[in-house]
């Protein structure tokens, strides 16, 4: 079987985008663009085909991935990973999830001859927003997911607090603040920029 590396210097390369969700209390929702079934790891991704729609993945200046879109047509029935069926369609089910800051992997099957040559993890992110939209003039629905990149995370400050709890967390022994509940602004201490 050839390499992933001699697949790509063809002009055609067969590949499906698998998209894996961890959606509320840990439970996984794995579903691909395929149009059949693909197993990954142990985990079966359902076959959603041309019902699931992921937006180019480019990188930006800062050779960050800032955000993509996945649109899933709203009847897609969701089935978690469990192997419970679940015959709802994600445009109900979107409803209930906990979906907030929760993760999303999407992970590139390359494929020779029906066989699986490589399975390379093309994003990693978080779930921004969740929206099911209901489109009266054709009669369609969808939910679009926002995602962002987990490299967000390193743009976040990260900050320390006079108070005795933050200082406990660091410094088991050190009691310096431990009348700092009498002040009744709490200062925000960081590094400088």
């Amino acid at each position: 079987m050839p390499t992933l590396e001699e697949i790509l210097e063809n002009r055609s390369v067969e590949y499906f985008d698998c998209v894996k969700f961890e959606f509320g209390t840990g439970q996984l929702y794995a579903m691909t663009q395929a149009p059949y079934d693909v197993n990954i790891g142990g985990l079966n991704y359902i076959a959603a085909g041309g019902l699931l729609n992921i937006s180019e993945i480019t990188e930006n200046a800062a050779f960050g991935i800032d955000k993509i879109n996945i649109t899933i047509a709203g009847i897609v029935p969701l089935t978690p990973s469990s192997g419970v069926p679940d015959a709802q369609p994600i445009m109900i089910q979107a409803q209930s999830l906990e979906y907030i800051d929760k993760p999303v992997t999407i992970i590139r099957q390359y494929r020779f001859d029906n066989n699986v040559v490589q399975n390379v993890v093309v994003f990693k992110g978080y779930v921004d927003v969740l929206n099911v939209t209901y489109l009266p003039e054709s009669d369609t629905t969808q939910v679009s997911v926002d995602i962002s990149s987990h490299w967000t995370n390193f743009n976040r400050v990260s900050t320390m607090y006079t108070n005795n709890t933050s200082q406990q967390e660091l410094y088991p022994t050190d009691v310096g603040f431990e009348y700092s509940k009498e002040i009744q602004k709490e200062i925000t201490w960081r590094e400088p920029e």
